[in-house]
């Protein structure tokens, strides 16, 4: 009796924590061969971002007139996997580059407030990728920013061609993400070795994958760190290659001197607002913080549209060679 006990709880146990995995990494579908996230129709994407942004309206007509919201394709070196981005050349030529991410489950068109924010108030050109699994770019499952990052990085290397072909064959750039984004920036900073990224901004990210995979399947389902996340996360090794605990972005910030802006709502449950801390900390120097009082998951430049463009402004205005 006790050694069927003991199977069915392992049989349990093993079947829980690979419904975590198939929940975070894969969640809109049981087929690791297909696209995880459905490719959901511009029209509908352009339509949400104005609804939410009425400000965007205006703008994105002119894009559009003018066939400035443009898309392009390349193939990741590491497995030849279909990666596509929009990008926005700015109003007027300049070397100065935002790539803005976006977060978990979303999609490049989604994150146009940021783009706004860039390409109409600051003047910048605009690369908008969609990461892995996510709107057009093909992948079998969400990686979390810990698989982006190496895409990123070729998103960052084709703008900077780009854009920089007039400026000395180099861009000043400036990464931007917001939740998944934002951990998909702290990752490209670890990684990068580029010298024309003058700064990063990473709005809402979290400290690791396992810490954020933890505190949901708590916050959800009540399901325990251990066993249940540590052998969801040796699953995903076994499955994909990589675990949670590995994809660690206070890891990957502890030698990064590029310049950095940390970003939070302190009414955040779905990061959670302490984490910021454990980000800035880790991070040794060029840095600033701020905390965005009553503002929830990824809506500061929502809530705080005015405060969160001067914020931005004069932070990588600190870094450019010619101010915006």
């Amino acid at each position: 009796m006790l050694l069927i006990l003991l199977f069915v709880a392992t049989v349990s146990i093993f079947g829980i924590s690979y419904f975590v995995l198939r929940q975070s990494v894969c969640p809109n579908t049981w087929n690791s061969e297909t696209f995880c996230n459905s490719v959901q129709n511009d029209e509908e994407s352009l339509a949400i971002m104005q609804s939410d942004y009425p400000f965007l309206r205006r703008w994105i007509r002119g894009l559009r007139a003018y066939h400035q919201l443009k898309e392009t394709k390349l193939y990741a070196d590491v497995d030849s996997t279909l990666l596509h981005a929009y990008y926005i050349p700015a109003s007027k030529p300049t070397p100065n580059t935002a790539i803005v991410l976006h977060g978990y489950k979303s999609k490049a068109l989604e994150m146009l407030h940021i783009a706004y924010l860039y390409h109409h108030d600051l003047g910048f050109n605009v690369v908008l990728p969609d990461l892995r699994t996510h709107g057009k770019s093909r992948g079998t499952h969400i990686g979390f920013g810990w698989q982006d990052a190496k895409d990123v990085l070729l998103w960052m290397e084709w703008a900077n061609d780009e854009f920089g072909k007039d400026y000395g064959g180099q861009t000043q750039m400036v990464v931007h993400g917001i939740s998944m984004g934002a951990a998909t920036t702290m990752f490209v900073a670890g990684q990068n070795k580029h010298n024309f990224v003058r700064a990063y901004i990473e709005d809402c990210g979290y400290s690791s994958v396992q810490e954020e995979i933890a505190y949901v399947a708590d916050r959800d389902y009540g399901l325990p760190e251990v066993p249940c996340i540590t052998l969801a996360s040796q699953m995903c090794q076994w499955l994909y290659g990589w675990n949670f605990r590995d994809a660690s972005c206070v890891e990957a910030l502890r030698h990064v001197d590029t310049p950095m802006l940390f970003i939070h709502g302190t009414a955040d449950r779905y990061v959670p607002f302490d984490m910021v801390h454990q980000l800035y900390d880790a991070k040794p120097r060029n840095k600033d913080i701020w905390e965005v009082r009553d503002v929830i998951h990824a809506r500061s430049y929502h809530d705080q549209r005015e405060e969160y463009t001067q914020r931005v402004r004069d932070f990588i205005n600190q870094y450019l060679y010619n101010e915006n």
